[in-house]
């Protein structure tokens, strides 16, 4: 954002949290990035956090958000890496440790389910 110049967007499918927090300058829009066109813009930097493991239309997504850019502009991407995560309890002992595994399966069938590939 270069000043009184700039824009900042945040898109999503649910906006309802830019609402209640009312940041100064930002934009909100209620945006499916495997869905829809992209916001116009174009934009120095798109970056979603979170967002490619949510969506079952990947390669759609990304696509959506490099259109997003402006030419040189960048691109950051934070996501998950359900190959990098361990069994958290390792030792599993007790209900807090068991549940914890069980979250973990469970987000791992979640991935699968929507398409991840978890190798």
């Amino acid at each position: 954002m270069d000043g009184a110049g700039g824009r900042v967007l945040a898109t999503g499918i649910d906006v309802s949290w830019a609402e209640t927090a009312a940041i100064a300058g930002v934009e909100e829009l209620r945006h499916d990035v495997a869905r829809d066109e992209p916001p116009a813009g174009p934009f120095d930097l798109v970056h979603a956090r979170l967002v490619l493991v949510h969506a079952a239309e990947r390669e759609t997504a990304l696509r959506t958000m490099v259109r997003a850019l402006r030419p040189g502009g960048w691109l950051l991407v934070e996501d998950a890496d359900p190959a990098l995560q361990p069994l958290i309890c390792p030792d599993e002992y007790g209900p807090g440790r068991e549940l914890a595994n069980r979250l973990r399966t469970g987000f791992r069938q979640l991935l699968r389910q929507r398409g991840a590939d978890l190798a």
